[in-house]
Order: C-alpha cells, then structure tokens, then sequence
C-alpha cells in the first residue's frame, strides 16, 4: 500500500474470494487514489467482476479487508449514497419506467443531479416513459449509467458499461463523465473485458490473471510495459483472441490486443511475415489489411504452427 488512507478512495487488503471451492481471487491488494479513473483489465475468468462486487459491497470476502474512503465497507446497504454501481447483472424493476426508476434513485442518493439525468435522457433519447422490459440490451445498460453519473456519488463502480453501446452513445457518456470529474473529485472504477477503455480518460490500469493482480499502476507505467494493437479489423476477432489466449500467456483478453511490448512486437513481426503492411512500431497499430487481403482462418493457420524457434 502506497497512498495515505486520507488519499485513498479504495484500498483492497489481501481478498479472497471463493465459489464451490473455485479461488477466484487469490490475495488481491490495491490502493486506489481518490479521483482515478481505474480500468480493470484481464480475461475471462480473471476476477474483475468479483472484485468489483466486493468493493461495492454486494459481495463479502472469504478473507481480507476492504476500506472505502478509510473506513471498512459495510455489509449492507447503509452506506449506498457513497456508492453508485452500473453491471449487466443488476436487474432492474420489469414494470418501471426510466421516469420513476430515475425519481426513486433521485430519493436515494443527495446529491442526484436532476438536470444533468435529463440532459443525459434528451443526448441519447431515451424514452422516459416506456417500461424497461421493453428496452434493448443497449437502452438497459444506457438506463444504468444515466442512474450512475447523476447519483453523483464519490465512487462510482461499473462492470462493461460500454460494451451494448454504439460509439456514439459512449461519448456522449464520456462527455458527461468528463464533466462530473472536473465538477467535484469522483473516482470512476470499470471493469473491462477487451481494452477499450485505455484512453486519455484513464489515469490508472489493473490487469488481473487468474484472480491475482498483474499488473497495477498509472496508465503511462501501464503502457511502458504494454502496447496495444487495434486488431478490430480482423475478419475472425473472436478466434483470434481465442489462439493467442493459448499461445500467449501474456494476453490480456479481448480487442484491440494488450500485450507486454516483447509479445506485441512479435506478433507484429508475425503479421509483417504474413506479407501485411502499413504495421508501424507506434502504440496504436490499425491492422485493417487482414480482413481486405486474406481469407478466413489464414492468421489463425500460421498463429497455430510451432514456433520456429
């Protein structure tokens, strides 16, 4: 532990967590500062979603200790002012409508923030009165994060926010993220599948792999020991990431690729030999030649052979 607990927004102490005799976290320390915007990065299967429903306090450690903002989270939901949480798992009331979802989190949290809720309704034209059950995924996980960024709380938790949402709906989230955190000191906790999220935003990165952390730091200690490829291009994205979780230890998880530089400039290496150009040595590489030159599976092919060395 590296910060004071009065700079502390969340410390993590030495968690465990297990279901049916499955660790799916192993001593798992972080300190988390006050107004970071934390990523939590890793494969499937690596903890995040765990860890984040034990900082929010839905879920208790085996073992362990977790404070918020110095004090040992509750084990209940005393304490929800403090903490706003968005996840694909939170099921919401069938029958509501945003209008009376939003007035009842308005009742909950003090310092809800009514015109922002309904700026944020008319930018992504949500409807206020149609009942949830009839949303799609993308309006469902839109619902949420309007109720997260106007509950204004000084934590906020969210398990892939962003993953139903077009490009634009995210911006505009972004954008109203952005204006919460130069507002008032507010730490931003997201966990993330593929790396998204690595972005100017992001102030500090957690990679996990098999429930141990990797990797914790700011995002440019973070991005001094990896680099990330936009593979999103790839004709065959999932197969991809499905290979180079078995041939690369290293893999994050997901698309674009996070890979520890040795490992990201081998695999560029290996694409330049299939005969792909335009591959620079930058931290972004757009590797769009593959879904126009080649056919389906030729990568995956040559990626499967034994390493000549």
């Amino acid at each position: 532990m590296t910060a004071s607990l009065e700079k502390s927004a969340v410390q993590v102490i030495e968690v465990v967590k297990r279901y049916a005799g499955l660790t799916v976290l192993n001593g798992v320390s972080l300190d988390i500062p006050k107004g970071a915007f934390l990523v939590v990065l890793g494969p499937v299967g690596s903890g995040k979603s765990s860890l984040l429903r034990i900082v929010s306090g839905v879920v208790q450690p085996d073992s362990g200790d977790v404070l918020r903002f110095g004090r040992r989270a509750p084990r209940n939901w005393s304490s929800r002012p403090n903490v706003g949480v968005a996840a694909p798992d939170i099921i919401l009331p069938q029958w509501m409508t945003p209008r009376r979802l939003l007035a009842f989190w308005s009742d909950i949290y003090p310092s809800w923030d009514r015109v922002a809720c309904a700026s944020l309704m008319k930018e992504i034209d949500l409807p206020w009165d149609r009942p949830i059950r009839n949303f799609s995924r993308g309006m469902y996980c839109s619902i949420g994060l309007v109720s997260l960024i106007c509950s204004r709380a000084p934590l906020l938790l969210a398990d892939e926010p962003f993953a139903s949402l077009d490009r634009s709906i995210s911006n505009i989230f972004f954008a109203a993220l952005r204006r919460l955190r130069a507002d008032r000191e507010t730490t931003f906790v997201v966990v993330q599948h593929a790396p998204l999220l690595v972005e100017n935003e992001v102030t500090h990165i957690c990679i996990l792999r098999g429930g141990r952390v990797d990797a914790f730091g700011t995002r440019e200690e973070i991005l001094n020991r990896y680099r990330i490829v936009d593979a999103t291009a790839i004709e065959d994205r999932g197969a991809l990431a499905s290979v180079l979780a078995r041939r690369m230890p290293s893999f994050v998880g997901g698309l674009p690729l996070l890979l520890p530089t040795p490992d990201a400039e081998a695999f560029l290496r290996r694409l330049k030999d299939l005969g792909l150009t335009g591959l620079g040595s930058s931290t972004a590489v757009t590797i769009a030649e593959l879904g126009q030159g080649f056919g389906r599976g030729v990568l995956l092919s040559e990626l499967n052979k034994p390493n000549a060395d």
